[in-house]
């Protein structure tokens, strides 16, 4: 590893530790017009802390997983960890997710 590889992990590490953890969800204050439910935001936040943001949210109909996921999508985009998202989704629910994500 160069030394400048090593300044690298090491500022990453550094802005790591200041972030806030995931106790406090960010994206609340966000995200407008959307009052997500208990069981939505312990969902969430088991994501972020247990999951590394890496889940399939397979919930019964009408249970909010695009909330869900875009909770998750939004806290990491707020705190800098993403820069970019891809949404894949079946032709069906393309009009349903950009609805959401307005």
């Amino acid at each position: 590893m160069t030394l400048l590889q090593d300044l690298f992990l090491h500022r990453q590490a550094l802005l790591l530790s200041l972030s806030p953890g995931f106790d406090r969800l960010l994206s609340l204050a966000a995200a407008h017009n959307v009052e997500p439910l208990d069981y939505q935001l312990a969902a969430v936040r088991h994501v972020l802390k247990n999951l590394r943001g890496r889940a399939l949210l397979c919930d019964e109909v009408g249970l909010g997983k695009t909330v869900e996921a875009c909770l998750v999508m939004l806290e990491y985009i707020l705190r800098g960890l993403v820069r970019r998202v891809l949404i894949l989704v079946p032709p069906s629910l393309v009009e349903q997710w950009q609805q959401e994500l307005r």
